[in-house]
């Protein structure tokens, strides 16, 4: 079968840096791809690569999951919701360059550890919503360069996560829906990383007609531009209805904010009188404050 012109653009990166061979890259590329997985340079020039099966490739299982070890140069690998447990992890330990893993509403758990404490370049991991416990903690003080750590919904304790802090200082662990800790998805750029969709402005006159926020949403990144030729505030309303304050805008700013999927955002003058409400998709997306009649 003639390899496609996609797959042949990632051969000729790998090849001029010397990372594999083409068959055995063209083979791994080939397979993620038939597995609905996406293969992505993480930007035009970069020898570097990202890829997602999160979006297409959620039946992704530990056999599977064997294609992804045919590519090292790998630094971003995002796993979320596939069906891949803690056995399927031994297929990422000689992924030397990984520095992003999303493992989140996964089976992920405890015997898995150790193939994870073998990515010494990682910097974000996400295992909100596994089967983990204070034993995984316990294998990642190995990991001096893990910036993020996400284990909400987990069984981790406060003892466990206060031993992990204290052997990794560096390290900031997300053990609920904080908004304001989430980083920008990984220092690294790319073109999935540009809003692609333009959210719908809903205006409003009163904050009871910003809908509360759903949950089981998808992590997801919005560009908030403020074209109103005011100061604006922005709000998240909770999944219980209230309104907390995340940031004002002056006109003409823009903030990149972390958000979920199915949450509403409200968003207000500086004196607090509500203009106008978006909901979040899943897609990384801009959401465009108007101008609104005083």
């Amino acid at each position: 079968m003639k390899p496609s012109p996609f797959i042949v653009r990632i051969l000729l990166s790998l090849v001029i840096v010397g990372l594999a061979m083409p068959a055995q890259a063209g083979d791994a590329v080939a397979a993620i791809q038939e597995l609905g997985g996406s293969v992505r340079p993480v930007s035009r020039n970069s020898r570097n690569l990202r890829v997602d099966f999160h979006l297409r490739g959620r039946k992704l299982t530990d056999q599977g999951l064997a294609s992804v070890a045919g590519l090292s140069a790998i630094v971003a690998l995002n796993l979320r919701d596939t069906r891949i447990t803690s056995k399927g992890l031994v297929h990422l330990r000689d992924l030397s360059r990984l520095r992003i893993l999303h493992l989140e509403r996964t089976e992920i758990g405890d015997a898995g550890a150790a193939s994870l404490a073998r990515l010494k370049h990682l910097e974000y991991l996400n295992l909100y919503s596994t089967n983990i416990t204070d034993k995984t903690l316990e294998q990642l003080t190995g990991l001096r360069k893990l910036r993020r750590l996400y284990v909400w919904q987990t069984r981790v304790t406060d003892a466990g996560v206060a031993r992990l802090a204290q052997k990794l200082p560096g390290l900031k662990i997300v053990r609920g829906v904080d908004l304001t800790r989430l980083p920008t998805y990984e220092k690294i750029t790319t073109e999935e990383t540009q809003p692609k969709v333009e959210l719908k402005w809903i205006a409003a006159s009163n904050a009871a007609e910003a809908p509360r926020s759903g949950g089981g949403g998808l992590n997801t990144e919005v560009v908030f531009e403020n074209k109103s030729g005011r100061v604006a505030k922005l709000h998240w309303v909770d999944f219980g209805g209230q309104l907390k304050q995340y940031g004002t805008l002056e006109a003409g700013a823009t903030r990149q904010q972390n958000s979920y999927s199915r949450h509403t955002w409200l968003i207000t003058d500086e004196d607090d009188r509500p203009l106008g409400y978006f909901v979040v998709g899943a897609e990384v997306s801009r959401a465009v404050i108007p101008k609104v009649a005083r």
